[in-house]
């Protein structure tokens, strides 16, 4: 990932590249992945990415966390409560300086799991 004490020190700027990063890693997947446009604040757009042809990622509602003090579970529950229309909510969160991990859960049948490593959750999307 990006060293983004280098990069600057806006907030907004190193959300917007730990986002483009994680876009760049879904490409790998679904190479419609994008940023959606306004921080999703566009009805119909909803999460921090939109992906549309792979089958699991084109019904996820997918954020992007990358802050120092992090609260995985307000966060989760904060998506929840957005979440309108998809099926599966995925969370990336990092740490700076720390490797991004990625919380994942079936909102039909309330299971979840975790992937500590973007090479992990890359090998598990590989199957579906």
């Amino acid at each position: 990932m990006i060293n983004f004490k280098k990069q600057g020190k806006s907030n907004k700027v190193k959300g917007r590249r730990y986002e483009q990063e994680t876009v760049k890693f879904l490409k790998q997947f679904d190479n419609t992945c994008g940023r959606t446009p306004n921080s999703g604040a566009i009805f119909g757009w909803e999460g921090d990415i939109l992906c549309r042809q792979h089958p699991l990622l084109a019904q996820a509602y997918i954020e992007c966390k990358y802050r120092k003090n992090q609260s995985l579970p307000a966060w989760i529950q904060e998506s929840k409560d957005r979440i309108q229309q998809q099926n599966y909510l995925i969370v990336f969160y990092a740490k700076p300086y720390q490797p991004t991990k990625i919380y994942f859960e079936n909102l039909l049948d309330q299971k979840s799991q975790s992937f500590s490593s973007l090479k992990d959750f890359g090998k598990w999307l590989e199957k579906i």
